[in-house]
């Protein structure tokens, strides 16, 4: 592989050294979805469209300073498999990494050599909870707005993140239905908010889409997409390594109060 692919420890490090300086950043979380969408193809959880599928290619084509854009690409031939990974617990099958790899270039303008991982905080939260609780406790004073899943209880995101976050509410499924009425509710709920802070995203593909339209327009934030690890935390049985890992979410949970 004539890339270079940080690790998921990596990964959160990079994350909270853009933070610590206060600088604008995103962590883009690019899977086969949004690769899909941004060829036209539906996914999932949501269907392809026009629109969207040129606000997946301008996001997939971001480019600048804090830019740390991933790829699920942890397998064992090109040794970024990482220890506790296994087929259905974020190992990837070779041939299926060297697709997605082709599909990404296939939409994308030029051919990126470093990518990141996509699983960083899903992963560091099985094989190592107490540097994922540390990361989290690192950003979650910081984390003033959260956009995502209407059914995520307020108490949760208070939990992991803070008693004043700002929830701006998302469709479960198909959360670009609503997108711009959700961009306009951040405009109005951000308003003239200078201060430095994260905003965190979790609604599906439509998030890459979102952090590039507000990457756009703002210099004071930090766009973190969480993954999956929100849906293991609200007990959504989601993703195959929630139930194959036998993730704890309560013990998690615990010990980030």
């Amino acid at each position: 592989m004539d890339l270079t692919y940080y690790s998921t420890e990596e990964t959160l490090d990079s994350i909270l050294q853009v933070i610590s300086k206060k600088e604008k950043g995103v962590y883009l979380r690019f899977g086969d979805g949004d690769i899909n969408l941004a060829s036209g193809v539906s996914e999932l959880y949501q269907a392809s469209n026009l629109e969207l599928t040129k606000l997946m290619r301008d996001a997939i084509n971001l480019r600048d300073k804090n830019v740390i854009k991933t790829l699920p690409l942890h397998n064992r031939e090109w040794d970024t498999l990482e220890e506790g990974m296994f087929p259905g617990n974020h190992e990837c099958d070779l041939e299926w990494c060297e697709n997605i790899i082709h599909s990404f270039y296939n939409v994308s303008d030029i051919s990126e050599t470093e990518f990141y991982s996509t699983v960083a905080l899903s992963h560091q939260a099985m094989q190592n909870p107490e540097k994922a609780i540390s990361f989290l406790k690192e950003i979650g004073p910081k984390v003033k707005y959260f956009i995502g899943n209407e059914e995520i209880p307020q108490e949760i995101l208070r939990t992991i993140f803070n008693e004043n976050v700002v929830h701006i509410k998302t469709p479960s499924q198909n959360s670009f239905s609503e997108f711009d009425s959700i961009y306009t509710e951040f405009v109005e709920k951000v308003a003239d908010d200078k201060e430095y802070s994260v905003v965190v995203t979790s609604m599906g593909c439509t998030g890459r889409a979102m952090q590039k339209k507000l990457w756009d327009r703002y210099d004071n934030f930090f766009f973190f997409d969480f993954g999956s690890l929100m849906d293991a935390l609200c007990g959504w049985n989601t993703r195959a390594w929630i139930e194959l890992t036998k993730f704890d979410k309560d013990q998690f949970l615990g010990k980030l109060k």
